[in-house]
């Protein structure tokens, strides 16, 4: 099916659903059951669709984001939220356009409370939208304010998005068949403490080098000119442990089962290290290769991201 297809079916499918009063959040659900089935093949998109959830549930970096939500659900059910925005209501008497100016002030205080942007935006247009109608604001007037200041709630920490940033802190991370380095630089930037970029390509390597150079992450960042397996060998020797490891090689060659072999039998990995390998869709790589147990698996097109767990040593 050609994308803009999908996209109209996704999109139509999601306007029809919220025509007939579906809630927001079960009209979402339901798409990606569909999409799942339609577009990632049946019985195999239904298993992925569910691993994707388990995952995301059983990530402990990731527990704080519904605790965010949680807290602005708490803060409006038992009237917090209304009692502090009167209280902010009551400190700028004076001022033309006030809920305006107090949807700005409060929706900046419950950003750094709840972190969620979709809770900040609730839990004010639940409150302050009503009340702004009844006192004559336009729509615009009464809704610009608000989603504006909702959206901060991502920027201001702790935030739903700080805490993913948070998940890559510390980390050490190897880029095999690293290419342009583009993955271990992504990881570099969302704050990995180190990153191994291994490829045999002499203009791949020193391209790598000058993107480190041009982001100025070439301080954390560390390039080998050399072949994936001696590298991973050498390594191993030197006892150099790492909790992210990308591979990327070329398709269809075996050599994404070979490193996995390499990977799970070395000493590179703790208990709890992800090891997340694109490989061709059509290529058949074990559900586990020693203590390496596959956890998640993303389809797309004719790429297959295999996302795999050291889950014991």
């Amino acid at each position: 099916m050609e994308w803009h297809w999908a996209l109209l079916l996704m999109l139509g499918m999601l306007v029809v659903l919220l025509a007939i009063g579906v809630p927001v959040a079960f009209a979402f659900f339901s798409i990606n059951f569909v999409g799942a089935w339609i577009f990632l093949g049946g019985d195999a998109g239904m298993i992925q669709n569910v691993r994707s959830m388990v995952g995301a549930v059983a990530l402990f970096a990731l527990a704080p984001i519904p605790l965010f939500i949680l807290m602005g659900e708490i803060m409006f059910q038992t009237g917090m939220a209304a009692r502090a925005i009167d209280a902010i209501d009551r400190l700028v008497t004076r001022l033309p356009g006030r809920l305006a100016v107090v949807a700005i002030a409060s929706g900046t205080v419950f950003s750094a409370l709840t972190g969620s942007s979709m809770a900040n935006t609730a839990m004010l247009g639940s409150t302050l939208i009503p009340e702004m109608m009844r006192r004559g604001y336009q729509p615009v007037m009464s809704m610009g304010p608000i989603l504006g200041t909702g959206g901060i709630a991502v920027l201001i920490p702790p935030s739903g998005l700080t805490v993913l940033l948070g998940s890559f802190s510390g980390k050490r991370v190897l880029d095999l068949f690293s290419g342009t380095g583009n993955l271990g630089i992504e990881a570099l930037s969302r704050g990995a403490a180190a990153t191994l970029f291994v490829d045999d390509s002499r203009e791949a390597t020193l391209l790598v080098q000058k993107n480190l150079d041009l982001t100025g992450l070439s301080v954390r960042g560390r390039v080998l000119h050399t072949d994936a397996f001696a590298a991973l060998k050498q390594l191993d020797m030197q006892g150099e442990p790492f909790d992210l490891v990308f591979l990327d090689p070329p398709y269809r060659d075996g050599l994404a089962a070979r490193a996995l072999e390499l990977l799970a039998g070395s000493g590179l990995l703790a208990s709890g290290s992800v090891v997340v390998a694109e490989t061709d869709a059509r290529e058949d790589l074990p559900e586990t290769c020693g203590s390496l147990c596959r956890f998640d698996e993303r389809r797309y097109g004719d790429t297959a991201l295999l996302l795999y767990r050291l889950e014991h040593r």
